[in-house]
């Protein structure tokens, strides 16, 4: 088993719900995407004011993300953050 797979696996439910309900809680509509891939595709069929990504992921990176993020809607802000470690 491919241990980054499995605390990934792991994770989601908690630190998607985690940010997720912290920001609907205070108001915020939210839309997730479950990769770089579903967020580049929704963010060419509606207007967004924010984009939460991360750097590392698999499939699409989140430079590459940001890229075409930016060419379909370049007034967006962008957080990019990670929780990769190399050692």
């Amino acid at each position: 088993m491919d241990p980054n797979a499995f605390w990934s696996s792991m994770m989601k439910p908690v630190c998607g719900t985690c940010w997720f309900f912290g920001l609907t809680d205070r108001g915020y509509h939210v839309v997730p995407a479950s990769s770089g891939e579903e967020g580049v595709e929704k963010a060419k069929h509606a207007i967004f004011d924010l984009m939460v990504c991360d750097i590392m992921m698999p499939g699409k990176d989140g430079v590459t993300v940001l890229k075409e993020i930016k060419s379909v809607q370049p007034d967006i802000e962008v957080v990019m953050a990670t929780g990769y470690a190399h050692a």
